[in-house]
């Protein structure tokens, strides 16, 4: 495991609060390789709905999911170390028009990982890591300007699903299930690409 930066802020390791995540606490993986030099990374999931109506209804009748989840991510690497951002991610060019096989994202969040000046050392905490499967670069661009010689260089990745860690269930860890079915922690698990089919989407109403 590669190392990474621990602030401390949680101020006590048994702590029953909130604490605050920081980007210092972040390392981003791909196919298993620690990516470095990353400026930033922003992941946007959008779901489009439909909202079923009938006449005489004062509101909604129900609103469903109409599509897949589209999953996109930007990054942000600075040119470093004789790398462009295409081969700083494991792969053998520079130019994304060559990308014949996708590659998987891992985020690692160690935010509730212990200090490593803490008294609480009992065990090591296992990360939160979240997995973007099958990637594939959408847009690729870099700055060469006068203005400024750092060259930043900027892609656009969208992935076909995501997995991750299983969720305790909120800050102060309940074990809540809100799907009686099992299709979330499925889909969380990667057993299912997502957690509604046309089944599913008749059964998803809560009271």
């Amino acid at each position: 495991m590669a190392e990474y930066p621990r602030s401390g802020t949680v101020l006590s390791g048994n702590r029953a609060g909130t604490s605050t995540g920081l980007a210092t606490q972040i390392l981003i993986k791909v196919d298993g390789q620690a990516v470095g030099a990353i400026q930033s990374i922003q992941v946007s999931s959008r779901r489009n709905t439909e909202k079923v109506k009938e006449v005489g209804l004062d509101g909604f009748l129900e609103i469903v999911p109409n599509q897949p989840t589209e999953v996109t991510l930007t990054v942000e690497r600075i040119y470093f170390d004789k790398l462009r951002l295409p081969e700083a991610f494991g792969r053998i060019f520079k130019n994304i028009q060559h990308q014949r096989i996708p590659f998987n994202i891992e985020i690692y969040d160690f935010q509730g990982m212990l200090p490593k000046d803490t008294a609480y050392l009992e065990e090591e905490i296992i990360p939160d890591i979240t997995t973007f499967h099958n990637c594939w670069f959408n847009e690729y661009s870099y700055p060469i300007q006068a203005t400024n010689y750092i060259i930043t260089e900027r892609a656009s990745i969208v992935c076909e699903y995501v997995s991750s860690s299983i969720s305790t269930g909120g800050v102060l860890g309940l074990t809540t299930v809100t799907d009686a079915q099992g299709y979330e922690r499925a889909s969380v698990e990667k057993g299912r690409r997502g957690s509604l089919d046309f089944a599913g989407i008749l059964n998803a109403a809560r009271a």
